[in-house]
């Protein structure tokens, strides 16, 4: 490859890095920020994300009094990074539904549960029809309020003082769920390492630079 290919390179490359979404750590959780009447509001890196819909209040570090999420045995397992801040959205006895939206689509989003029902009031959360897998969970302890169990059909999870993560498979820009009412249970959302796709732009400029440096390589190889 010439001088000037190999540049050409570079430059698109650099172009497509900076048109990329980018988000760091293993696992990166929502720093909820904000609240009014509609909904909640934070971020995870660049990305924004938006729950609307029912809900009874939320937490972050700068106002909760209690980290929630520790300790964090029930959210680390099999390589797992937990939530690293006390961030979550609450629901209480009116239980909740809604919609969470990312401002740009992710692969695979995780979703951590904290306090899921209890003995004797189980609590459901139907995410309307988008398949989960369990990947960590209390049930030998491990979380804030102790051991629990649950049971899942896949797009439904029910829990008895269930603590965990859960992770979708496939790429979102929102995901919806109902909840159940109990005296309260909370959820953030993360996503994991680079797990933001690019947006269409970024694929029309991956396609203009490899167009490029083929219709480059053909004219070198004509004028020889």
């Amino acid at each position: 490859m010439t001088s000037l290919l190999r540049r050409f390179s570079a430059i698109a490359a650099t172009v497509l890095l900076a048109a990329t979404p980018q988000i760091a750590s293993a696992q990166s959780w929502t720093w909820w920020s904000s609240a009014d009447a509609s909904g909640v509001y934070g971020n995870i890196g660049s990305t924004n994300v938006t729950f609307l819909g029912s809900y009874a209040d939320y937490e972050n570090s700068a106002t909760a009094p209690i980290d929630y999420w520790q300790p964090n045995g029930a959210y680390t397992q099999g390589g797992l990074i937990g939530p690293t801040n006390p961030g979550l959205i609450r629901f209480r006895n009116n239980g909740g539904f809604g919609t969470i939206t990312f401002s740009a689509p992710v692969l695979n989003p995780y979703v951590a549960f904290n306090s899921v029902g209890q003995g004797g009031l189980p609590v459901t959360y139907d995410f309307l029809g988008s398949a989960f897998t369990v990947l960590s969970n209390n049930n030998a302890g491990g979380a804030y309020w102790g051991a629990g169990s649950y049971s899942s059909t896949g797009t439904i999870l029910t829990g008895n003082e269930f603590s965990g993560v859960a992770q979708f498979s496939g790429v979102y820009n929102s995901l919806s769920f109902r909840t159940s009412a109990e005296n309260w249970h909370g959820i953030t959302v993360g996503v994991g390492n680079t797990n933001v796709v690019p947006e269409p732009s970024t694929y029309a400029l991956m396609a203009v630079g490899m167009a490029g440096i083929a219709a480059f390589a053909r004219r070198r190889r004509q004028a020889r």
